[in-house]
């Protein structure tokens, strides 16, 4: 078998831009039922083609030929946009790995963003109050910086409203949105929460604050008196239905 030569940076690149040309529809927020979200097929065939460019038979002879929605690499994928697949072309071609990797390996590269601290990193810059990256700052504010600086490091529960800040500030930083924002009080622990569990949860407030920023009512009959006054009918309350 011939040896695999490492893609160049430059490869790279173009590998990123022709995935970015992909459409992004596969990261729209789900509803909390939809646990089986998949990689648009679009990017995967994507993928697969510079996966086989970039590895050959050494990625074929692994994962196959022909992807669809039922192979493995299309569930682990699921939710992932083409900035997000970009992003982790590039990773792989900077770390010049020789074999390709798994794909949950590929999904962390994806969602990797330089300099970013791990949440138990980004828990201490908290306390401390020496943050490295501007997402740790934002999350600390957001969990509270006084209350953080009386905290100690196993102060479990302040370190749960952290950690799914900090998760929901990572978030909105790979989609490209604003860090700040107020992020609405989740229900139930979020350490018992899987990682697509908090993204359907930050998609759901994301749904609200737009509700709210348009001005629709949330209760269900002011909601139905303002389509009745748009539509400029008039319903006498004491009339009979």
């Amino acid at each position: 078998m011939a040896n695999l030569k490492p893609p160049s940076p430059q490869q790279g690149s173009a590998l990123a831009k022709k995935a970015l040309a992909q459409p992004s529809t596969a990261s729209n927020g789900t509803s909390p039922t939809d646990k089986q979200q998949k990689l648009a097929q679009t990017l995967l065939d994507k993928l697969w083609l510079k996966m086989t460019e970039m590895y050959g038979t050494r990625w074929t002879a692994s994962v196959g030929d022909c992807p669809d929605q039922d192979h493995a690499w299309s569930t682990v994928l699921g939710g992932l946009n083409g900035r997000e697949i970009a992003n982790g072309l590039n990773v792989l071609v900077e770390r010049g790995l020789e074999w390709p990797p798994s794909a949950p390996e590929f999904r962390r590269m994806c969602l990797h963003i330089p300099g970013l601290p791990s949440a138990v990193e980004a828990w201490a810059q908290a306390l401390s109050g020496n943050y490295t990256h501007e997402t740790v700052k934002v999350a600390a504010e957001l969990t509270g910086t006084f209350e953080l600086r009386k905290a100690r490091l196993c102060d479990r529960h302040l370190q749960q409203q952290f950690d799914r800040n900090f998760s929901i500030v990572c978030q909105r930083l790979r989609k490209g949105e604003p860090l700040a924002g107020e992020v609405l009080a989740g229900i139930g622990h979020d350490s018992q929460k899987s990682p697509a569990e908090l993204s359907n949860e930050y998609h759901e407030q994301l749904l609200r604050q737009r509700i709210e920023q348009q001005g629709v009512p949330s209760d269900p009959a002011a909601a139905r008196a303002a389509m009745l006054a748009a539509l400029g009918i008039k319903r006498d309350s004491h009339a009979s239905h």
